[in-house]
């Protein structure tokens, strides 16, 4: 009788053992993948998208969290400006740590530009460069050199200025 309850109580502490295994490691995957999820689709604060009509040449400047700007020169795969993966593989690619001023004063344009009630208009130009910026969720499309006098044309200066790579913005003939 007494063997009895000890293997009960073996069998039962195992079972509980094994339970608590299953859980913790199923929680521990559910975590890693929705931190995962979380970290893809916040992986920039703010984007600047620089490019031509067409897709090559294009210049991707992400802002951050921790102050960094992580820039990217090379090929769109597409149109899509709000994919994570934007250029192509072998695309040039640079970290930069900013200042926390920098940052801060950044994050103040931007917020500037979002809450200002400018309309912006496109008009058709050949040989000039398309900027896209996405803030908060939305898109703001210019051309380079619009727009200087206002909040969204100077976050795309100070943007090009604090870039850790020079940015080539020749005209076309």
């Amino acid at each position: 009788m007494k063997k009895t309850k000890e293997i009960r109580w073996i069998v039962l502490s195992a079972v509980i053992v094994c339970l608590l295994i299953v859980f913790f490691t199923t929680n521990f995957e559910r975590a890693s993948m929705i931190k995962e999820v979380e970290q893809q689709n916040e992986s920039y604060i703010l984007r600047v998208v620089i490019y031509p009509d067409s897709k090559d040449e294009t210049y991707v400047l992400d802002l951050q969290s921790e102050h960094i700007m992580n820039f990217g020169f090379g090929t769109r795969k597409s149109n899509d400006f709000f994919e994570s993966n934007l250029l192509e593989g072998h695309s040039q690619k640079q970290l930069k740590k900013l200042h926390e001023s920098d940052y801060n004063n950044l994050i103040t344009l931007a917020d500037y530009a979002d809450k200002a009630n400018v309309i912006l208009e496109k008009s058709d130009a050949f040989g000039r460069w398309n900027v896209t910026i996405i803030y908060k969720n939305k898109t703001y499309d210019i051309y380079h050199g619009d727009y200087k006098s206002d909040d969204i044309g100077k976050l795309v200066q100070a943007i090009i200025e604090l870039s850790p790579v020079r940015l080539d913005l020749h005209g076309w003939s």
